[in-house]
């Protein structure tokens, strides 16, 4: 449970930095529809992960 849990702190940190790469890209090329679909897809894999995290949290 520790690995996993230190696994999806990972992830769930390199989703953060891309999506946060990815505004700043996006107030220079309002118009890139192709990274806006790489956007929201990193957008949905973050809820995903939370989901999963409420879902599995044990206090």
């Amino acid at each position: 449970m520790i690995k996993n849990n230190i696994f999806l702190k990972k992830y769930f940190d390199n989703i953060n930095n891309k999506i946060e790469k990815l505004k700043i890209h996006f107030l220079k090329n309002k118009k890139d529809l192709h990274s806006k679909r790489g956007f929201i897809l990193l957008i949905s894999k973050k809820k995903k992960i939370l989901k999963y995290i409420k879902k599995n949290k044990k206090v």
